[in-house]
């Protein structure tokens, strides 16, 4: 695999074009590119006090990523045990990589809390009538252009279209045009 050949050594200090880098997402966190992590934390936590910011070294590839997750709501009851017979659980905040998993961030930038902000879909208060209204807004968009595509084609094939009007009102059979098409 071409991401685990070594970085480049003393003897040779330059890399070549077939030559790269093993991941190194578990030695290094975040990219040189990565705006201020303080600055936009601050940002998440005025918007959301339970967003936080964290570096998972295992996405892409080994190379990491900065994941946004929600800290849980309400404890959960964890089992920690048996002793004579009877089992111990512990009630504490568990998170779930489903549930709790907000966005994942390859470089941190001041338009983080924006695009969560465009995603979150309790700021919309009837949120299954506006959702109602893009699915129709969408759906008005495909049949527009679904129209547009037929008069486009219509144009470019007039003298078939001549013709077989021609035809029909001569009276043959439209299975006539047909026989050769399969559906």
């Amino acid at each position: 695999m071409p991401w685990t050949r070594p970085c480049p050594t003393k003897a040779a200090p330059v890399l070549k074009p077939g030559d790269y880098c093993a991941p190194t997402g578990k030695l290094i966190t975040g990219s040189v590119f990565d705006g201020n992590k303080a600055r936009i934390e601050r940002a998440l936590k005025f918007y959301d006090p339970q967003l936080y910011i964290k570096w998972n070294p295992k996405k892409r590839r080994g190379w990491g990523m900065w994941e946004v997750r929600r800290k849980p709501d309400f404890l959960t009851s964890v089992y920690q045990g048996s002793f004579n017979g009877v089992g111990y659980h512990t009630a504490e905040y568990k998170e779930s990589d489903i549930i709790h998993h907000v966005l994942d961030v390859p470089v941190l930038t001041d338009s983080l809390v924006g695009k969560i902000k465009s995603m979150d879909t309790w700021q919309t208060k009837r949120w299954q009538d506006h959702m109602e209204y893009e699915g129709a807004k969408y759906q008005e968009r495909i049949e527009q252009g679904a129209r547009e595509e037929l008069r486009y084609e219509i144009k470019q094939h007039r003298r078939e279209w001549k013709e077989l009007a021609a035809a029909v009102r001569e009276g043959v059979p439209l299975g006539h045009f047909l026989k050769g098409i399969r559906g």
